[in-house]
Formats: structure tokens, C-alpha cells, sequence
């Protein structure tokens, strides 16, 4: 795993974890509200332009919504998936009610 110097701070510590989370309900908190989801994978991507000054690689987890509440900086798909990179990561995830990060 290659994590980029924005991203080692940020998701590091849950990347850390996805072993212990898989199957599971997880609650993502920002300040603009909350998705409870499960996790479904990681995978490297990127800027759609790579020929962009500011082009960055970096690694994005994939989320099935379960539910969403407020207006967190998501977007849900059609197929109730959404992405969150080191972008747009929650402030905090919990499992079972207790913080994982």
C-alpha cells in the first residue's frame, strides 16, 4: 500500500483496520452528517486529467449506503455505493456504537 503524504495521516489508521470491519455496519460522521454503510473495497485511483498540474494518485474506499442523514460530502450511486478518499473522509467511524478511527 502506498499512501501519498496527504493520506498517511488521514487513512492510515482505518486502512489499518479493514480487516476487522468486513461485513459490518459502520457509521461515518462528518460535520454535515452521517451514512451508515458497509464496506466494500479499496482500490487505487486518480484525477481523471493526467495531464493536470495538481494530478494525484491516491486510494479510495467503496461503501454500500445503507442510510444517509444531513448532507455528508458524498454522492450515492444509483446502486447505493459511494467513495471516500483522503478528500472527503469522515471525522469519525464507528463500529457497534465505539470510534474504530
Amino acid at each position: 500500500m502506498y499512501l501519498n503524504e496527504k493520506e498517511e495521516k488521514i487513512i492510515a489508521p482505518f486502512y489499518k483496520k479493514l480487516d476487522d470491519i468486513i461485513g459490518c455496519t459502520l457509521l461515518l460522521e462528518w460535520d454535515t452528517g452521517s451514512a451508515a454503510s458497509i464496506f466494500d473495497t479499496t482500490f487505487d485511483d486518480e484525477d481523471e486529467d493526467e495531464d493536470a498540474e495538481e494530478y494525484e494518485e491516491f486510494t479510495s474506499f467503496l461503501f454500500r449506503s445503507i442510510s444517509v442523514t444531513g448532507k455528508p460530502p458524498i454522492s450515492v450511486s444509483g446502486d447505493n455505493l459511494f467513495l471516500v478518499n483522503y478528500r472527503n473522509f469522515p471525522k469519525s467511524i464507528k463500529l457497534n456504537g465505539k470510534d474504530i478511527i
